[in-house]
């Protein structure tokens, strides 16, 4: 019978310890998925601003957060370096990754306006961009019109949602892995 309890004993508080840990990778990987969509969000406000109106303010505070703060890239390192498992951490990165792909488009938008504006001081990282002939050859108002239906169309904001969607899957799936006991990479 002793042994009977001191094996329930040692089950239960296996089990115990277990839950605790996942509950706290969980956790952890949702403060560092609710980082990466708030400065996601942020991002993206700071371009439609800009490309709306113009207003340089909003291109400055866009590449403030981008390459100062670098809040998204700080959240998928504190997870990595924390109790994260190499699935939780992936996923996280793979929602950060498709994050920088949108980025392009808004790099685009952005140069659009400077163009359309005649700024000639703005972020390096746009001189990189370049207009296509088409677009480079729009008048001022068009290069507005085109900068902001590229920040407001429907397929950005399926993107952005995508992204959204993504690091709430990458949450389920990393928690579920971490109960599991699968922590191998995805």
């Amino acid at each position: 019978m002793s042994g009977t309890v001191v094996y329930a004993t040692f089950h239960l508080t296996s089990s115990f310890l277990r839950i605790t840990a996942a509950y706290k990778e969980s956790m952890e990987f949702q403060d560092a998925a609710r980082e990466l969509m708030d400065a996601s969000d942020y991002l993206t406000k700071q371009v439609q601003r800009f490309t709306i109106s113009g207003d340089i303010r909003f291109l400055n505070q866009y590449f403030t957060e981008a390459f100062e703060f670098n809040r998204r890239e700080e959240a998928v390192d504190r997870l990595a370096a924390g109790t994260g498992t190499d699935a939780a951490v992936a996923r996280l990165q793979a929602a950060m990754d498709s994050s920088m792909d949108l980025m392009n488009q808004e790099y685009y938008a952005m140069r659009l306006v400077i163009d359309a504006k005649g700024y000639t001081d703005y972020p390096e990282v746009l001189d990189s961009v370049e207009l296509t002939p088409e677009d480079a050859a729009l008048s001022p108002f068009n290069k507005l019109s085109h900068a902001t239906e590229l920040v407001l169309n429907d397929d950005y904001f399926e993107q952005t949602d995508h992204n959204h969607n993504s690091c709430d899957k990458y949450y389920l799936y990393a928690v579920a892995d971490y109960t599991s006991g699968d922590q191998s990479d995805p």
